[in-house]
Parts: C-alpha cells; structure tokens; sequence
C-alpha cells in the first residue's frame, strides 16, 4: 500500500502541470488567477517586481491557508475526485491549482532573472524557492508533493550557472573566513609587546 502511495506521488509529480481539475475548483480558481496574474504578472502592478518573489510566494501560502477550511469542510464532502491512479483530496487539488500559479510566475521570470548583473536578486529568488518549498511542505506536508519550485530555476541554464558560481563564492568566502581564524596571529593581541 505504501508503495502505491509512492507511484502515485511520483505519477502526481511528474504530470502535476496536467492534471484536469474538478469543475468547481476550476471555478473557485478562476477569479484567484486573475488577481494573481493581474497582481503579480502585468508590467504596470507595482507588487510585480522581479526583486520581490516573497510577495507572490507569501500570497499564494495565505490563499492556500485562507481557503482550507473551506475547502476542506464544503467542497470536499460534495466531490469525490478520482483521475486514473491518482486520487486527490479538494484541499489538494486547490493547493495544485495555487502552487501552479507560482511555478508558472516563476518560470516566466527565469529569462528575466538571468539577464540580472546583481546576483542578489537570483540569490533572493533562491532563497525564497526554498522557503516556499520547505514552508509548504511543513505547513500543507499533504501538498509538498506539488511544490518544488526550485527545480525550477535548478533546471534553467542560466540560473543555473549563476547559482553555481553564487554557491562557489560563498564558499571560498567561507573558507577565507575560516582560514582567518587558524591564522595563529589572531588569537594575539598585536597591541601588547607579550
């Protein structure tokens, strides 16, 4: 049984960009994309900023949060969702639904972030990927299976290269650091004549 969990998160993984909806969380879905894209995906919205992904990543955790009960105590009494192998929870579908959103944002923005001379702005998405990865899977462990958004930038070449060498210098830095302190003149005090 245990086993079928495991082909089956791996099936939900591997075609989470193509699994169809029930139609009502297709329609309670509907207007939250909107304002999501409109917010977070039009040039002239000030919150869609390239330097702020915590401000798409933090929405899409509030509306996962806000609705669950929701979800959870109306709709999925009504739905009783099967789709081959796969079966899916309202709650989860829902969190698909909102976790698309941002993978989707963030795969229109890699072109963007690569083009960035500051390493801190991809440096800052990195982060925030990660954040929202390990938030979703320890506040909605049942919806961590959907998230990984950043293989996302793992698997654009460009941030990738980018990544690698942010990771590079942050080691030698680390390294420099630490190498200051084996250095044997630290420990003295350079001001006593002892």
């Amino acid at each position: 049984n245990n086993n079928n969990n495991n082909n089956s998160d791996q099936l939900i993984k591997k075609h989470d960009d193509t699994i169809q909806f029930s139609w009502i969380i297709e329609e309670i879905l509907k207007p939250i994309e909107n304002r999501f894209k409109h917010h977070f995906e039009t040039s002239q919205s000030r919150v869609n900023s390239i330097e702020k992904p915590q401000w798409y990543f933090t929405y899409s955790l509030k509306l996962i949060e806000q609705h669950s009960s929701f979800i959870i105590q109306l709709i999925q009494p009504i739905l009783e969702i099967k789709k081959g192998l796969i079966r899916l929870t309202a709650e989860q579908e829902f969190s698909l639904g909102i976790i698309r959103l941002v993978r989707h944002k963030l795969k229109k923005d890699c072109s963007k972030l690569a083009e960035f001379s500051e390493k801190w702005i991809i440096s800052n998405t990195i982060n925030e990927c990660i954040i929202y990865d390990k938030t979703i899977e320890n506040s909605f462990p049942e919806n961590s299976i959907f998230s990984n958004c950043a293989s996302i930038l793992a698997s654009h070449r460009s941030i990738q290269v980018i990544w690698l060498k942010i990771e590079i210098e942050s080691g030698i830095e680390c390294f420099n650091k630490l190498n200051l302190l084996v250095n044997e003149s630290c420990w003295y005090d350079n001001n006593n004549n002892n």
